[in-house]
């Protein structure tokens, strides 16, 4: 008697998941990072500070790490994490601001940092803005009015 002989079926394994043409969700955010920090602390941080280290160590195609570059949330998600970055380090650039203040009065790198970190703006540009606003309301409210009387 001839025993029969059952093909096993070529079912996938469920335990694996199959990860071929998903995108690398944790790999580009740990490459968010990466872009966000300047280049002098990569090496502190990363050990390494060229986009082909990094795809080397998250095994990323080169040509992945241009692709995330070129979408538009990328640069976005990259500003954000640059903000978050110097927002940390505010208190640090406030007493550097104190002592370059302190020693020369020269201290606009130190503005600089707080307009671009802490969104700071100077009150009198906000004001001038909102005066000329009202000086224009006014002067057309005037011509309407004038205008209004003559009919």
């Amino acid at each position: 008697m001839k025993k029969k002989t059952t093909k096993k079926s070529k079912v996938p394994s469920r335990t694996k998941p199959n990860l071929i043409g998903k995108p690398k969700l944790m790999e580009r955010l740990e490459f968010i990072k990466f872009v966000a920090l300047p280049r002098v602390f990569r090496e502190r941080e990363w050990g390494f500070n060229t986009d082909k280290d990094f795809a080397k160590k998250f095994k990323v195609n080169e040509s992945t790490l241009v692709e995330w570059k070129k979408d538009g949330t990328f640069a976005d998600s990259v500003m954000e994490t640059i903000k978050m970055w110097g927002k940390d380090k505010t208190p640090d650039v406030l007493a550097g601001l104190y002592k370059k203040a302190a020693k020369d009065g020269n201290a606009a790198e130190v503005k600089l940092w707080i307009q671009y970190f802490e969104d700071w703006k100077e009150k009198s540009e906000v004001n001038v803005h909102y005066a000329a606003i009202k000086e224009i309301q006014d002067f057309n409210r005037k011509l309407f009015d004038e205008e209004a009387k003559k009919e």
